[in-house]
């Protein structure tokens, strides 16, 4: 993903080589089963452990340091009251098979558990697991996201 959007920057790669980065790019997705659109603003440091099921919005922005497990689902709502795609913060844990869905910031350190359904914002630091998702405890992702990126 990266490497094709440094590519597309220049003028005359975009023309040349950029149309076969594109198909390997898409060749890729459909191996793996992760969709994370050219489109998308994706931080520095995202960490996706294990494969398959992630779905990203075009208009998801996510963070630095962001671990994403699988069947992830980080979708856009047309509803009137969350109308739009959310926006993950910077360091934040997204547990198996979670989905966010419409307009909903996630805070930087949050954790989001595992089959969770996140239907309102979540403040920075919370652990929050359940469907609807509910603020479960405040510890955050520190230890989890400390231990992905530091082993």
């Amino acid at each position: 993903m990266r490497i094709c959007k440094s590519v597309r920057q220049k003028a005359i790669l975009r023309y040349t080589i950029y149309p076969f980065l594109i198909l390997w790019f898409l060749r890729l997705g459909r191996k793996f089963g992760i969709r994370i659109p050219l489109s998308c603003n994706v931080g520095d440091g995202l960490l996706i452990e294990h494969w398959g099921g992630i779905w990203v919005n075009p208009s998801v922005q996510i963070g630095r340091n962001c671990n994403i497990a699988h069947a992830v689902t980080l979708g856009w709502s047309g509803s009137e009251t969350t109308k739009g795609a959310p926006i993950i913060g910077d360091n934040v844990f997204l547990g198996p098979g979670c989905a966010v869905i419409g307009r909903i910031n996630i805070a930087n350190h949050a954790l989001i558990s595992a089959n969770s359904v996140i239907l309102q914002d979540v403040p920075e630091n919370a652990v929050v697991m359940g469907v609807p998702g509910r603020v479960f405890s405040r510890s955050g992702s520190h230890e989890i996201i400390k231990f992905c990126y530091n082993g």
